[in-house]
């Protein structure tokens, strides 16, 4: 489920079959570069306005309870954005108390704290077709009260909506993991490179709203359940293949070593010899069960000659 408050940290789980990226939670951000000073902010709702928004509520406000009924309290990191009958009148963005002409005139209050959203687990097709699981965490703030209330019916909404549409676009046109090293950006080793894009494309979506987008980062990145085994089977097969080169690969060096080490010395191996010497070696070292030692008594033709 997707929630707005304040930010929490994600939990952290991680199995073989997928990739577990920390949230903006967990990293360390200066909120004083991101909000502006609560002293720079000024508002642009006048005394003449809040008295005097219009001729009809000017009228009305003889009566001395639409004064009352139009008391109202700003907070800090809140802004209250004002109508009378319909039409925008102004903003308040000072903490403080106000009193205005209640006559016709109607609020809407728009937090601007960091605020985070959780974006649920989606299922998402990779650049190759691979059905994935992936979650993140959006962070981001009002910067324009007027459009967050005016031109969108639900901010916040209108932003998970669009997190979500974005983050399938972008992890759509990459693969979960590169076939080859330095192949490709994927999703499992360019997570870093890729959520900048995802930042980039959702402020563009949501700029109309009045919304900064601050930063995005991967919850979870796994494939789906009905491939997780079969791809648990390939990731375990690709280990095995490259344990397997690295010791044919050591075997061979050391073989031939053998050999360099023994002719340096003065032993005469010959090419036969120099043969049999390195099969066994590879033998002896790739092999998984314990190896029986074997004298070689020579072929016939070599007994026969020194009868």
């Amino acid at each position: 489920m997707t929630s707005v408050g304040t930010i929490a940290a994600a939990p952290s789980s991680s199995s073989p079959a997928s990739h577990q990226l920390g949230s903006p939670a967990q990293q360390t951000m200066d909120m004083s570069a991101v909000l502006p000073p609560q002293s720079e902010l000024h508002n642009d709702l006048d005394c003449g306005k809040r008295c005097c928004p219009s001729t009809l509520s000017c009228c009305l406000g003889l009566c001395p309870l639409a004064w009352i009924c139009g008391i109202t309290q700003v907070t800090f990191r809140q802004e209250a954005v004002v109508l009378n009958y319909g039409k925008y009148i102004g903003t308040l963005r000072e903490p403080g108390c106000y009193c205005m002409n209640g006559c016709g005139t109607s609020i809407h209050w728009v937090s601007t704290s960091v605020c985070s959203t959780d974006l649920p687990a989606l299922k998402v097709i990779d650049s190759r077709g691979n059905p994935l699981r992936v979650s993140g965490v959006v962070m981001w703030v009002v910067e324009d009260s007027k459009r967050a209330a005016l031109e969108i019916r639900d901010y916040s909404n209108f932003l998970r909506s669009q997190a979500e549409v974005v983050m399938k676009q972008i992890c759509s046109q990459h693969p979960y993991e590169a076939r080859h090293p330095h192949e490709e950006d994927s999703l499992k080793t360019e997570a870093g490179k890729i959520r900048v894009d995802i930042v980039r494309l959702l402020q563009s979506k949501v700029h109309q709203a009045g919304i900064k987008v601050l930063d995005f980062s991967f919850n979870e990145i796994s494939y789906a359940q009905e491939i997780a085994s079969q791809m648990l089977v390939k990731q375990q097969a690709e280990a095995v293949v490259e344990a397997r080169q690295i010791t044919v690969n050591g075997a061979v060096g050391i073989a031939y070593d053998a050999i360099v080490q023994l002719r340096k010395k003065g032993i005469e191996v010959s090419q036969a010899e120099a043969n049999r010497l390195a099969s066994n070696l590879i033998i002896t070292i790739c092999s998984e069960s314990h190896v029986q030692p074997t004298l070689s008594l020579g072929s016939v033709e070599e007994r026969l000659a020194h009868v």
